[in-house]
């Protein structure tokens, strides 16, 4: 009897242990049923929360160092070309003159604009490496007697195109000669261009000078002929010693050649520019 009760209660006890267990876990199920209906409840049109966004790192702000503007200077205006000829015209008058700058030889000019700085360029010779400083102030002065009443921007001279070329007065003789044989034939323009030549490469001769004068005369260049003249009656006014009187006096026994028409021309020519360098 003792041992049936005690195998009665052995199987309650086992019994009640299972009855405990499945009640456990009922719950678990109930939740899970309970969490799928709140699911299926919501309508599937409600908005859904956007995802919060990450945690930002706290960085510190960087600054972009933005470099100064530098103000780009405006550019000159480059002058015209009767500017460039009026300056070429001044400046070989000035040098015409005096008989010291023969050997500087400034046969062409032109504007150049370099950054914010206006530039003459001239070309021409030199007889010697130190004339280029004596042409720097020539064409300086030039500049400011052209520009300085407009004030304007007054160019600066540029020089390094002079070349130094010794005289070769040889070779000046020949050419010439060829001038004068084109010049007795009536070929003036042919004339003017070697005579030119001889000039180019034995400047201290006034004689050539004068000639060219003549040439430009005889074919009817008045306005050429004048501006090549105006500097020789200034050295002939300006003249200092008896060398340079004595210089012209054969230049004048040189063209007595030159008779009729084209003489008297050049007399009036000489008459003229003599009246206004005294007005001067």
């Amino acid at each position: 009897m003792i041992s049936d009760r005690i195998g009665l209660m052995a199987t309650g006890l086992v019994m009640a242990a299972l009855s405990g267990l499945l009640v456990a876990q009922e719950p678990s199920g109930a939740k899970e049923k309970a969490t799928e209906k709140k699911v299926e409840s919501k309508s599937s049109d409600d908005p859904v929360p956007p995802p919060p966004p990450p945690p930002s790192a706290s960085k510190k702000p960087t600054t972009t160092k933005v470099a100064p503007s530098k103000s780009q200077p405006a550019a000159v205006a480059l002058p015209n070309a009767a500017s460039a000829q009026a300056a070429l015209v001044t400046i070989q008058t000035a040098l015409g003159q005096n008989s010291e700058w023969d050997g500087i030889q400034i046969t062409s000019v032109r504007y150049e604009n370099d950054q914010d700085q206006l530039l003459l360029v001239a070309e021409g010779r030199l007889s010697e490496g130190r004339l280029r400083s004596k042409a720097g102030k020539v064409c300086e002065s030039a500049m400011q007697e052209l520009f300085a009443s407009a004030n304007g921007v007054i160019p600066v001279p540029k020089l390094d195109q002079l070349k130094v070329i010794r005289p070769a007065p040889r070779e000046a003789a020949t050419i010439f000669d060829e001038g004068l044989t084109h010049y007795r034939k009536g070929n003036y323009e042919a004339a003017s261009r070697e005579i030119t030549r001889a000039i180019v490469e034995n400047p201290f001769n006034l004689g050539y000078k004068y000639w060219l004068v003549v040439v430009e005369v005889a074919a009817g260049h008045d306005d050429q002929a004048r501006r090549l003249l105006r500097p020789l009656i200034l050295r002939r006014t300006q003249a200092k010693s008896a060398k340079q009187t004595d210089e012209y006096t054969e230049v004048q026994r040189r063209l007595e050649s030159v008779q009729g028409a084209i003489r008297q021309k050049m007399n009036r020519l000489e008459e003229e520019l003599l009246r206004e360098s005294v007005a001067k």
